[in-house]
């Protein structure tokens, strides 16, 4: 390997680093990973930037890619289902929460439905989020900012 760059191929997340205490199962990464792409995508549909970031994340997580552009809709009931607070950490649930937020920011402007979605799934799991703070008075020099970040790394094709 050269020296300074990554191995090729999945790097798995240390599973404690969100509250975890085990990998997660494929069920769980479809839902978790369908429900940021549902709660993140704009009525348009996601971008090519969301898509690549949303399998980046995954990717970091579970050491497995996640195709947003052919997941089905996760909805937050169904999140839920999976993702229950009570076999869940806190701090996993709001990781989820902030990964949809993460998502939205690369929308210019973040449409208000992509905020009420992330506020229903963030309801859902029962965590107090202000993401409506945080998106709606985004700036357009900070999203400036992080869309080019995000093509300078490659997450943009």
């Amino acid at each position: 390997m050269i020296p300074g760059r990554l191995p090729q191929g999945p790097i798995p997340a240390d599973a404690d680093c969100c509250g975890l205490t085990r990998p997660l199962s494929p069920s769980e990464i479809e839902s978790i990973f369908g429900a940021i792409a549902s709660a993140a995508r704009p009525p348009s549909g996601l971008t090519a930037m969301q898509r690549n970031v949303i399998d980046a994340i995954c990717l970091a997580l579970s050491g497995q890619h996640f195709d947003a552009s052919t997941a089905p809709p996760v909805t937050p009931q169904a999140l839920t289902g999976v993702i229950s607070p009570d076999a869940f950490p806190d701090v996993f649930r709001e990781r989820i929460v902030r990964y949809m937020g993460l998502v939205a920011l690369l929308l210019n402007p973040v449409p208000s439905e992509v905020i009420d979605a992330i506020h229903r799934y963030a309801s859902a799991l029962g965590i107090d989020d202000d993401c409506g703070g945080v998106l709606e008075p985004a700036s357009s020099e900070r999203q400036h900012a992080v869309l080019t970040d995000f093509a300078r790394n490659g997450y943009a094709r």
